[in-house]
């Protein structure tokens, strides 16, 4: 799986060859590091690949940006809190939603492209790219289950797009790590509540109404990055930019074995 590292790294090597603009090389560099600490790493790398993954004082291995919880006393309590890198003024703390900002990041999309000719086939690659960088079989938890690419047309400009996937990457066994499955989930749905101002509570959701305790929550959907991008760069009126509608595609994709 070491091709996914390689192209990532030749990104930021040799950003022309990829119409990447040079400005957005140091940010780009910040984001693979840290993908690669949280994800499975290069094997017997002397970098510091994988340290935040496989950490001794940091059992069970997550995929996930944590720190040991010193206030935990009870048994139920979370063993860990969540972490955070900040990109754009948003906390990122998971190696899939990394490497769908990496991608995001090094520009907007080809002219002309289509659902069809890009948009469907960057979704796919997305997926199969984050299985190869954790999760089983070397990795720990769920590949996510959702994979999503949100983009919006510009008038005149090649589009912006997003992508993004439902949460995944983590060991919850409460007799372990106690409540640490909540704390995950309750720091994605504060991702949403603070960035698009939802009315709606951890336990509630319209999925929630609908479908009762088999709906999904806010922010555990493969969308919450994606949306919050769009909502965040003020995608339908920025700096005198024309947007035209906004688009996206969900898809579940076979991970790599």
């Amino acid at each position: 799986m070491m091709w996914v590292y390689d192209f990532l790294e030749d990104v930021i090597k040799n950003p022309k060859k990829y119409n990447v603009h040079p400005d957005s090389v140091p940010e780009l560099r910040k984001i693979l590091r840290a993908l690669l600490r949280l994800s499975l790493g290069r094997t017997k790398s002397k970098q510091d690949d994988g340290k935040d993954f496989r950490n001794k004082s940091l059992e069970p291995d997550q995929h996930i940006y944590r720190a040991r919880n010193d206030k935990a006393q009870k048994k139920e309590d979370s063993k860990f809190n969540l972490m955070r890198h900040t990109y754009n003024g948003v906390g990122y703390w998971c190696p899939y939603d990394l490497l769908g900002l990496f991608l995001a990041s090094m520009g907007p999309a080809p002219f002309g492209a289509t659902k069809r000719s890009f948009y469907l086939p960057l979704t796919a690659v997305y997926g199969r790219w984050c299985s190869a960088i954790a999760g089983p079989p070397r990795g720990v938890g769920e590949h996510p289950c959702i994979f999503q690419c949100t983009w919006a047309r510009r008038i005149n400009q090649q589009d912006r797009f997003f992508l993004g996937a439902s949460l995944g990457g983590y060991n919850f066994n409460p007799e372990q790590t106690g409540t640490w499955e909540k704390e995950m989930k309750m720091g994605r749905f504060n991702l949403v509540k603070k960035n698009l101002m939802i009315d709606w509570g951890f336990e509630t959701s319209p999925s929630r109404e609908q479908n009762g305790l088999v709906g999904t929550r806010f922010g555990n959907c493969g969308e919450t990055y994606p949306f919050i991008a769009i909502k965040n760069r003020n995608m339908t009126i920025n700096k005198g930019a024309i947007y035209g509608k906004t688009y996206g595609i969900l898809a579940q994709i076979a991970p790599i074995l």
